[in-house]
């Protein structure tokens, strides 16, 4: 049976064992067409594997090529030849053996071109004899005769190839071979042999036509004897049956040999004569020498005794020869610099500085400029061949000339000499040569300069003697003198200083602090400046306000009227106490404004308005407004402010002094509470002269310290000069102090808890408004039915916002417990109850009015228990594990708060009942399945606390033998279960379980043995490997708790079995497939109907062959 490629062979196999048990299995042998097969898919058929000896089902064992071709080292032979006359040797050409070091087989074989093999045999080593004399004539066929055979050639491997040859077959007549047509040499070669030869074996001879180029001896050696050209005829004479054979002849060309003339180096100085020039040969042969020469080659150089230092070639050129050509080889003729030195004989001594500079006259005797160096040109500096003096001192003169291209340097020649300084420096004064100077202030006088001819600016080295004490006035001197290094003396300088006294002394006020203020302007005055008129012909005169305030002050601000723009402003200017000093503090080209409103009629109403030289205290302490217009403060002490108006801007008749406000800061303000004696901080008067003059420093000022205000005091203090310093203070008088607050009664009352409380009051006095006892303000918060410490406060406030504040202790004593307790309805509590499990609720009783109550558990006393429960809207509740063998009775303090703050704590106990594990009864079990069973309890008592796990628990082993490692738990609420997850044909154990937070009550343990109906039904578990078995029909098998297994040579696999006898089987490879004991390992697919054989398993493949499709299936092993 089969398709056109392959055929199928069926037998049937029986095994027996030694009990004669015996197995019969139907085998199918599939014969496959190796013509076309690659069994092993390495791209060779089976067929040429086979032929080459290589295995066809094995892709690395190595295929063996047969031969590709034959050679035959010699295809002729002569007519008349003996019998195993060699003709030649054959040679394999094989691609397996490319060094034709195996060993092959050569045969004749018949076949196409055999017609002559019955003339010709073959020994072992695949040479070609004859078998007899051949006969030309014979054969000739259009005068050639030739023999064909045919030879085939085998491997070691019996791989073969075969090939026809044809035999040439030549007359008995000779001819001359091997002897070239043409020969060249060149003179000086060693001699050579000529290799003619016969085609009948007889001797060949030589004759040569011009032996003095190239002589022939008999054995036929040439031997050049010159150049030139010769003709070699060689000739065979024939004999016996032997013909002559026809003469050849060879041109011998001799070459001349190359004959190297090699020019050597030369060297000379500059302006010398040439050295004589030499050269030297290489290249003679033979023994030979110069005087084997017709004529030896010239040699010469470019260089004449002019040229200049440098390379210049030698060069060489002719020469003749009979048996050489020359070749020249130049050489370099090197001209080195020449020798020169220096004259220097100039007298150099006596040069001083200031003289003309001098003329060098130093001369080389190469003729080439001398170049001059001087050690220090800051004192004798050379330019070209002129000696400059520069400054005085030693200096060193040194000749050189470098040389050039053709001339060496010289050495160097230098000259010693010494430059001396007699010219004495100048003296002056910087400023002037009279100085009136400060008394008390430190002198530093401008000193002067001092310059020499020769050493420039000897200004530090000037000596300077004074005489000024510019504590003292009067007249003074300060000299000054100079020497110059060369010990040149300088006229002396004098200047005159005369100390005057004219500071006034500084009074410095001590204490106080800065403060903050702002005043109207006191005083006001106008000063209008006219101008010429515009081109539009309008008025453009400007005024100025120029105001005075009543204290000096640092000014940073200035408040304006309402209808005075800034952009009316041109710049404000502040004016120092002695109105010398002036400073812009606002410009209105510093701000970007809005054009200005009209301001057309405006004028002042009152140009000289004044004020008191002081506010009181209500006017001149405001804060408000703020300034219209503010600027960085300035450190200059001023009472006066000058307000420049743009051009055409008018003084409007609606402003008033009180309009125009300057805010600034006092310094040294001292701050005097109404009532409070005025202690003066002090200060300090000191003269540069005079000393300390404070207690000359006299004081006005009309302080009133029991009337708030603000007052100045003026210090002032003059010295002998009568130099007069003015300073100032202000005082500034507050209330600040609050009322006097006197309780009446006790400062600490008690009251019973619940009774009433009747206050007895306070009353206050204020220095400044008198009684104030009925504006006190009482705040009275006592709450009787809140046992505590309360207090009444007593609040006043006098004219100037200044509180007094006074408190008296009110203790609402504790309530009577005999009129309070706490009740609780549940006093008991069952071990392990769950959290938030309901013990009980509290109730509170207070006497009087009853109110709602809140529920608090507390720490104290009795406490010792509380983190067990938590109180919820006056309800207590389980918190937390309860164990009855712990403590039988728990201890918690509770707290009840009415809504009106009334507090009672009171301690309570709860009592702990014993709760037990659950008891259960392990039932019967039934419908037992291969994989599957069902088990049934019952719960018998739950133990006083909830059920919190409840089943079964399986094991493989009895329970307690192997520290429950395999146990399951199996849950069921109703203590009846099914078990769906068993292995086939093994035991359990199995018992009921029932756990409370108590503990695990266990159940007998009930045994039972799961059947085996699968189709591995007797299959023997394999020793050592756990959960392998083996079957007798499906081999060996690993089995896991669900249906898939793993088969030793299948892989992966999903079982589902009908019964013992068939098993239905899934993999990702073949999808499912049916088979049985009988079958196997033959598989039904249900995918395409196909039967499907198991044919064979590899470690990397599983194969299959499909009687569907008749082909084959492989798939890749895990």
């Amino acid at each position: 049976s089969g398709n056109d490629d392959n055929k199928t062979l069926s037998i049937r196999v029986r095994v027996s064992d030694e009990h004669n048990a015996s197995l019969e299995k139907s085998v199918e042998i599939t014969l496959l067409d190796d013509e076309h097969e690659d069994s092993d898919g390495d791209g060779f058929t089976d067929h040429d594997e086979n032929e080459w000896g290589s295995d066809p089902f094995d892709a690395d064992s190595v295929p063996n090529e047969p031969p590709v071709d034959l050679h035959l080292t010699n295809a002729s032979i002569t007519e008349n030849r003996p019998a195993t006359t060699i003709v030649g040797q054959f040679e394999a050409i094989d691609p397996d053996d490319p060094e034709q070091i195996g060993q092959y087989v050569f045969s004749l074989v018949n076949g196409q071109g055999d017609e002559a093999n019955e003339d010709f045999h073959l020994d072992a080593n695949g040479t070609l004899l004859t078998n007899h004399s051949l006969d030309f004539e014979a054969e000739e066929i259009d005068g050639n005769a030739t023999l064909s055979i045919r030879v085939r050639v085998a491997d070691e491997h019996n791989a073969s190839f075969e090939k026809t040859f044809s035999i040439i077959l030549l007359d008995e007549s000779q001819f001359i071979s091997n002897f070239v047509a043409e020969l060249n040499a060149t003179y000086g070669d060693e001699p050579f042999d000529l290799n003619a030869t016969s085609t009948s074996g007889l001797p060949v001879q030589y004759f040569s036509s011009n032996p003095s180029v190239a002589e022939v001896d008999a054995n036929g050696t040439v031997n050049l004897k010159g150049a030139g050209q010769a003709t070699i005829t060689a000739f065979q004479n024939g004999g016996g049956i032997t013909d002559a054979a026809p003469d050849l002849n060879a041109t011998v060309t001799v070459g001349k040999a190359a004959l190297d003339a090699i020019a050597l180096e030369a060297s000379r100085a500059y302006l010398q004569e040439n050295p004589e020039l030499t050269f030297r040969y290489e290249g003679f042969v033979n023994d030979e020498n110069a005087s084997s020469l017709n004529e030896e080659p010239s040699i010469e150089t470019t260089a004449t005794v002019a040229s200049p230092s440098g390379e210049y070639p030698i060069t060489l050129s002719g020469g003749e020869a009979e048996n050489y050509h020359f070749i020249h080889h130049g050489s370099i003729l090197t001209i080195g610099k020449a020798f020169q030195e220096i004259t220097f004989n100039q007298e150099l001594d006596g040069m001083v500085f200031g003289q003309e500079p001098i003329e060098l006259n130093a001369t080389a005797s190469s003729g080439l400029p001398v170049i001059y160096h001087s050690s220090a040109p800051e004192i004798a500096e050379v330019n070209g061949t002129l000696l400059f003096i520069r400054d005085a001192g030693e200096v060193v003169l040194i000749a050189t000339q470098e040389g050039n291209e053709n001339i060496l340097a010289a050495e160097p020649v230098e000259r010693n000499f010494e430059i001396m300084d007699v010219t004495p420096p100048v003296i002056s004064l910087l400023g002037s040569s009279t100085v009136y100077h400060e008394a008390a202030t430190d002198y530093e006088d401008a000193g002067a300069v001092a310059f020499d001819s020769l050493e420039g600016d000897v200004t530090h080295l000037i000596e300077t003697n004074s005489t000024v004490n510019a504590d003292e006035p009067g007249d003074y001197e300060v000299v000054y003198n100079v020497t110059d290094n060369h010990d040149n003396v300088a006229v002396t300088v004098l200047r005159e200083v005369i100390v005057v006294d004219t500071t006034a002394p500084s009074l410095e006020v001590h204490g106080g602090e800065p403060l903050l203020v702002n005043y109207p302007a006191s005083d006001a005055l106008i000063e209008t400046t006219e101008s010429n008129a515009t081109e539009q012909n309008v008025d453009s005169s400007s005024q100025t306000l120029e105001f005075s305030f009543p204290v000096p002050l640092f000014a940073h601000g200035l408040v304006l009227p309402p209808d005075l723009s800034l952009d009316a402003i041109e710049r404000i200017e502040l004016l120092g106490l002695d109105h010398e000093e002036a400073i812009v503090v606002w410009s209105h080209d510093d701000e970007e404004q809005t054009n200005p409103s009209s301001t057309d009629d405006l004028s002042l109403s009152e140009t000289n308005a004044t004020t008191d030289g002081f506010l009181d205290y209500n006017s001149s302490v405001s804060l408000e407004p703020m300034p219209d217009v503010h600027w960085e403060p300035v450190s200059l002490l001023t009472q006066h402010v000058h307000l420049y108006l743009k051009p055409g801007i008018l003084i409007s008749s609606e402003w008033q002094l009180g309009d125009f406000e300057i805010f600034g800061t006092l310094e040294n303000v001292v701050i005097l509470e109404a009532g409070d004696t005025f202690e003066d901080p002090g200060f300090l008067a000191e003269d540069t002269v005079d000393g300390d003059l404070t207690d000359e420093v006299e004081t006005h000022h009309d302080l009133n310290n029991l009337v708030p205000g603000d007052y100045h005091i003026v210090y002032q203090v003059e010295d002998k000069a009568g130099n007069v310093t003015q300073s100032g203070r202000l005082v500034r008088v507050v209330d600040h102090s609050a009322p006097l607050l006197t309780l009446r009664g006790h400062d600490h009352v008690e009251v019973a808890a619940g009774h009433p409380y009747e206050d007895e009051g306070a009353s206050a006095f204020d220095v400044v408004d008198g009684n104030l006892s009925s504006l006190i303000v009482t705040g009275n918060s006592v709450n009787v039915e809140l046992p505590g410490t309360y207090g009444v406060t007593f609040v006043v406030v006098d004219s100037r916002g200044n509180l007094a504040e006074i408190e008296r202790a009110v203790v609402v004593r504790d309530w009577n417990p005999h009129e309070l307790d706490i009740t609780l309805a549940g006093d008991f509590v069952m071990e392990n109850a769950p959290s938030g499990d309901l013990v009980g609720e509290f109730t509170a009783f207070k006497p009087g009015e009853e109110l709602p109550h809140q529920f608090y558990l507390r720490d104290g006393n009795g406490s010792e228990d509380n983190d067990l429960f938590y109180l919820e809207n006056g309800r207590l509740h389980v918190a937390d594990s309860i164990d009855f063998e712990d403590k039988d009775e728990l201890s918690i303090r509770v707290e009840s708060v009415s809504s009106n703050g009334a507090r009672f704590e009171k301690i309570f106990t709860i009592k702990v009942g014993d709760a037990q594990i659950p008891t259960v009864a392990t039932g019967e079990v039934s419908e037992v399945g291969e994989t599957s069973a069902y088990v049934s309890g019952s719960l018998l008592e739950e133990g006083g606390n909830p059920i919190l796990r409840i089943g079964f628990e399986l094991s493989e082993t009895p329970f307690g033998e192997d520290e429950n490692e395999t146990i399951v738990f199996v849950p069921a609420d109703e203590l009846i279960a099914h078990l769906d997850v068993l292995l086939p044909e093994t035991e359990y154990h199995v018992r009921a379980v029932a756990e409370n937070a108590e503990g695990i009550g266990y159940g007998d343990s009930s045994t039972f043995h799961t059947e085996n109906a699968s189709a591995l039904y007797g299959a023997v578990e394999i020793e050592g490997r756990r959960n392998w078995v083996a079957s007798n029909w499906f081999g060996d098998v690993y089995r896991t708790e669900t249906p898939w297994i793993y088969h030793s040579q299948l892989g992966w696999l999903y079982m589902a079995s009908e019964d013992q006898y068939s098993i239905w089987l899934w993999s990702s490879d073949l999808g499912w497939v049916w088979t049985t004991a009988e079958n196997y390992p033959y598989l039904y697919r249900y995918d395409d109907g196909a039967w499907l054989n198991f044919a064979f398993f590899t470690d990397a493949k599983r194969i299959f062959y499909n009687y569907l499709t008749e082909g084959w299936e492989l798939y890749d092993a895990e």
